[in-house]
């Protein structure tokens, strides 16, 4: 095998990558927002838990008014609460075997946490006045508030609630036995600092057989001593230390939902909007935002905006797609905002009305694919939260420098929501790309600025663009083979159908023959005709059997070599596929191998882990751990793609983000 100098120098490089782990971290930080708190008397001051799903984090300290962020050292955390009066600081922990959850608690603006108590409720909620105070909703049953005079060190339950379990009251009719609580929310006067609002959803057993809900919201004049029933109603509650002298009250109930506020002189109606969350604006008393759901329109998030104190609303447009679902407002400079999304990271907007990603110090990204990238300088990822329910595409015109989320860009109406599955750019062409969004196709000729909708009835899986004319795409889905001459904007099914088999997984035409190899769950195919006909080919215990896939076809310099990753390892033919070599027994489960060199002699194989051979193929090394210095050498990035691998830098798409080589 002939050897060039250029590939010896390659070869150099990729040993050296493999030995040291010679990766950065870099792209976009898109992790899910899970809450932002400020402390209203440190302005500067800001806590987040940010993650990778839509419940839990890491708690994220700032001390510059959210502008760069440290992570702390409290992972899978669920909540945060800074008390108004002294700025301690709680946070909960995700809930544990038992349902209860770890109360961490900071006496020194978050500098240092210790762990207050092991068996704490679900949420609690600060005192405005008294810092040892604090009130719980338990996880476990009987759900009944707790309620603790030490900060949090212990909990007692609250048993003077006016509904007892197992005794008869007249629901829907008489009879029905109350089971338990289910408290969703509490509201400490910061008037009077005695009262407590409290709303549940009631339980009841009526009969043998039927069962009935109540919604309640409860009232305590002596801090939980005694109660009474406030009105037939689930409300939440909002509270900004920010105005100490009002809250609010609000509720999701379409057919008589209001929106009321507390100040010295009571409760206040004040609209009849159905809203899920409200957010006051430090320096600007009138003004008010909140977000609710558009069930006319699927539920999507909707956004309003009141400048008269909640008394008429405005439907607005806030943060990028509209993706903001945790606000708050700054206290200098006024009338600017901290956004947090799910999947798309944290933002700030500022007084001229601009929202720019506010990420640094973040870590938490999960990207499912890249694309583009060396030696273009654009690149193309795909983010999307661990629940799988929100995905955004991102871009970057400067070599991932700086990044931009263009989702809402793309022809369909909420793209972040029907899921982005996959993208694949132009090897000559970057500005061409192609991103599957749902059950559809949409490409783009001018690097993501306006978008086609393919034209097509099936959904379809593979793209792949023809190595020697740019504008020739092909598609592949289940049995069924697609080309389109125009870049993706109308395609056209070829006749030939896979036989036998129950779906491709992937294709590479000979750039020398044009023809067509075609990889399957069933072994490999070859058509010599454009697709009209084909017939099988690859090593011999690859045809026609049940578990012979042949996940990965690549193309070799010189006529007639190709590379394959099959189900019982490594194969090569340098005769068009007339007789095939078995390497290596090595075998990733549906992997893709990416050659750095024309020759194939430094491999990538992508399967979750990284792997890669110096030797053509016949040894193998899992490098997954050295991608990044601070994990694990054995630990499982998930990653997912890799950049056109002729060219350095190379990028790897990862579930903790996005890395390239220096």
């Amino acid at each position: 095998m002939r050897i060039t100098i250029a590939t010896l120098m390659l070869l150099i490089i990729c040993s050296s990558l493999g030995a040291t782990g010679d990766w950065v971290r870099t792209g976009p930080v898109t992790g899910t927002v899970v809450d932002i708190v400020p402390d209203r008397r440190n302005p500067s001051l800001w806590y987040a838990i940010h993650g990778n799903n839509d419940y839990t984090g890491r708690l994220y300290r700032s001390t510059d008014n959210g502008e760069s962020w440290t992570p702390t050292r409290l992972d899978q955390i669920a909540s945060i609460v800074v008390s108004p009066s002294n700025s301690e600081v709680f946070v909960l922990s995700d809930v544990q075997q038992d349902l209860t959850r770890q109360l961490w608690v900071s006496t020194d603006l978050g500098n240092t946490f210790h762990l207050q108590s092991s068996r704490a409720p679900s949420h609690i909620f600060a005192h405005p006045q008294d810092p040892s105070t604090l009130v719980g909703i338990p996880n476990t049953l009987p759900g009944n508030l707790v309620f603790s005079s030490n900060a949090g060190r212990d909990w007692v339950p609250i048993t003077s609630l006016p509904y007892k379990p197992g005794k008869e009251y007249s629901i829907s009719y008489p009879g029905c036995r109350f089971q338990d609580y289910e408290f969703s929310d509490v509201l400490i006067s910061p008037i009077d600092g005695k009262t407590i609002y409290a709303s549940a959803e009631l339980f009841f057993r009526c009969g043998n057989y039927d069962n009935d809900e109540r919604s309640v919201t409860f009232r305590s004049n002596n801090l939980g001593r005694t109660w009474t029933v406030e009105e037939l109603r689930r409300n939440n509650f909002s509270y900004d230390p920010a105005f100490p002298d009002r809250a609010f009250s609000f509720n999701l109930d379409d057919s008589s939902s209001t929106i009321r506020m507390l100040t010295k002189k009571g409760w206040h109606l004040l609209s009849h909007q159905p809203i899920l969350a409200i957010t006051s604006v430090p320096g600007h008393e009138q003004e008010l935002y909140a977000y609710t759901l558009d069930y006319n329109y699927r539920g999507l998030p909707l956004h309003l905006r009141s400048r008269d104190l909640g008394k008429t609303w405005q439907r607005i447009t806030l943060g990028p797609a509209n993706g903001v679902r945790v606000l708050v407002g700054r206290q200098e400079p006024t009338e600017t905002f901290l956004g947090g999304t799910i999947g798309g990271g944290l933002y700030s907007l500022d007084a001229k009305g601009f929202w720019k990603p506010q990420q640094r110090g973040f870590r938490e990204t999960s990207l499912i694919d890249v694309a583009g990238g060396p030696p273009s300088p654009i690149l193309y990822v795909i983010s999307r939260t661990t629940s799988g329910n929100e995905s955004y595409l991102y871009r970057s015109t400067n070599n991932g420098r700086r990044w931009q989320n263009i989702t809402d860009r793309l022809p369909f109406s909420n793209a972040a929501a029907l899921g982005l599955w996959g993208l694949i750019s132009n090897p000559k062409n970057a500005q061409h790309v192609i991103v599957q969004v749902g059950r559809k196709m949409a490409v783009s000729f001018n690097s993501g600025e306006t978008w086609n909708i393919l034209k097509q009835n099936s959904i379809l899986d593979n793209t792949y663009f023809h190595p020697v004319r740019q504008n020739e795409v092909y598609f592949t889905t289940w049995r069924r083979l697609f080309k389109s001459t125009d870049g993706g904007n109308t395609v056209k099914e070829l006749p030939l159908v896979l036989p036998n088999a129950y779906a491709f997984t992937d294709i590479e035409i000979d750039r020398d023959t044009d023809d067509i190899y075609l990889g399957s769950d069933r072994g490999m195919y070859i058509s010599t005709d454009h697709g009209r006909s084909m017939r099988p080919i690859g090593p011999e215990q690859h045809r026609n059997c049940n578990n012979c896939w042949v996940s990965s076809i690549v193309q070799l310099s010189g006529r007639g070599k190709f590379l394959i990753a099959a189900a019982s390892g490594i194969y090569k033919t340098i005769d068009h596929g007339n007789t095939w070599q078995h390497l290596s027994t090595f075998s990733q489960y549906y992997s893709k191998l990416y050659p750095t060199d024309p020759e194939g002699n430094h491999i990538f194989s992508i399967r979750d882990f990284l792997v890669e051979s110096n030797d053509g193929g016949v040894t193998w090394k899992n490098i997954s751990g050295e991608v990044d210095p601070l994990l694990p050498r054995t630990y499982d990035l998930g990653i997912s793609a890799i950049t056109n691998p002729f060219h350095l830098p190379w990028f790897v798409s990862t579930r903790l983000g996005l890395y390239q080589t220096n």
